[in-house]
């Protein structure tokens, strides 16, 4: 490679070069494309069609979205008869049973867990007979 001599060779061409009158016709030039342009169409960049189209898709899929979450909510519903045996079935004490009455409950089941004395003596009667009475004494 051969060195520079910038001392000697002060002439180093730009690498641009500005046509002539550039600058005399730039003004002409640029009020010619401005009318040019004027004639053309402009093109909206959001049309009523595709708002109408957004619309409509967004209705539809609100409409099955809720129509889908309300069948399965009502699918979840749980009928009494079902709580009843689930309950029937699991092993809970009556004081874990008493913590979530409120005193309006356990006065109802107080009314309606004796019912006549002919019930009380039958159970007096059963604990009688029964040979597991300390055990049923210790119970309550």
């Amino acid at each position: 490679m051969k060195p520079i001599d910038l001392e000697n060779n002060k002439k180093i061409a730009s690498g641009f070069k500005v046509p002539d009158h550039y600058f005399d016709k730039f003004e002409a030039t640029l009020m010619e494309e401005i009318l040019k342009e004027q004639g053309s169409k402009v093109v909206p960049l959001c049309s009523r069609k595709k708002i109408w189209i957004s619309t409509l898709a967004a209705v539809l899929l609100l409409s099955i979205g809720f129509t889908t979450y309300w069948n399965n909510a009502q699918e979840n519903k749980i009928d009494a008869v079902t709580i009843e045996n689930y309950l029937a079935q699991q092993r809970i004490s009556t004081s874990e049973l008493t913590k979530h009455l409120t005193n309006d409950d356990i006065e109802a089941l107080e009314e309606n867990l004796y019912p006549n004395e002919a019930y009380l003596e039958a159970i007096e009667d059963h604990l009688l007979e029964s040979e597991n009475l300390e055990y049923h004494s210790n119970e309550f």
